[in-house]
């Protein structure tokens, strides 16, 4: 999704509409039944404009910012990876004035933008709404998230590979601290995680009050089927909550902080990070 919020800056400032790609691996289940694009699946449409599958197979890879700004170029055209990647501290031109005005960080100032591209991308369809309503009657364990509950989320072990991970007792410390800095925040966590060994370690404690995703697939199912609508179910639960735990490490935890402040208006609610102690400290890189 990150890399979605940038090729929409990319296309406001080269006059362009963004238009999903084809056959994105989440669309290839039973769920989308041939809504190849995840805005044509999941979510509401990015534009009323369609672009032919012809159309998007004949379209060149746009690899410099000069190809991608020449009102002379190809109508249609392909984001390279590496354009991303040099792109992604982008704002789109037209809110400049404003970003600076607001005296946002220069640091930062993309990651307000992801924020507001995030809420806009993130849409759910009618379809889907219905269909994480379905699932959590089905798959929601625990006590009903009551005001003051604490979002917690944990990156699995196997996660290890791409950058630090952390103990459920290091979280568990974390999550400690959270409700001192913010005291009317309850003992009640939900909690996302891959990981049922952390599950597992909060269930059974006597200190907290534990919610959660059942995380077995259902028969029947496919893997991408199942594990993208949890996903969406996991972040639409965790938007609920009024406190916030997790790693910026993790992509997905970014994607609920961009969420929480932008949907459910909670820039005011406390979160503290597993790894940087203070807000100067983090890294938005991506």
């Amino acid at each position: 999704m990150n890399v979605e919020t940038v090729s929409l800056v990319a296309a406001l400032n080269s006059g362009r509409i963004m238009h999903e790609e084809y056959d994105h691996f989440l669309t290839q289940n039973g769920y989308c039944r041939g809504n190849a694009t995840l805005d044509s699946c999941y979510f509401e449409p990015l534009t009323r404009c369609r672009l032919t599958r012809e159309e998007a197979a004949a379209a060149p890879t746009l690899k410099t910012v000069e190809q991608l700004m020449d009102p002379a170029g190809p109508r249609v055209g392909i984001l390279d990876y590496n354009l991303v990647v040099e792109l992604r501290l982008s704002v789109p031109k037209q809110f400049e004035k404003q970003v600076e005005e607001r005296g946002i960080p220069s640091k930062r100032k993309h990651y307000w933008w992801r924020a507001q591209a995030i809420a806009y991308i993130i849409r759910p369809n009618a379809r889907t709404r219905a269909e994480l309503e379905k699932r959590k009657q089905e798959r929601f364990r625990g006590a009903p998230l009551a005001p003051g509950c604490i979002s917690l989320f944990v990156r699995g072990g196997d996660k290890a590979a791409e950058s630090a991970v952390f103990s459920s007792q290091h979280y568990e410390g974390i999550v400690q601290r959270l409700r001192q800095i913010d005291p009317a925040l309850t003992n009640q966590l939900f909690i996302t995680t891959e990981d049922p060994r952390t599950i597992d370690y909060f269930a059974n404690s006597s200190s907290w009050r534990t919610s959660y995703v059942h995380m077995k697939e259902e028969e029947g199912g496919t893997r991408d089927d199942a594990e993208y609508l949890r996903s969406l179910l996991n972040l639409d639960l965790a938007l609920q909550c009024d406190g916030y735990v997790g790693s910026f490490f993790s992509n997905w935890q970014r994607l609920i902080d961009e969420m929480r402040v932008t949907v459910r208006c909670k820039a005011n609610a406390v979160y503290v990070d597993a790894h940087y102690k203070t807000p100067a400290e983090m890294d938005f890189n991506w």
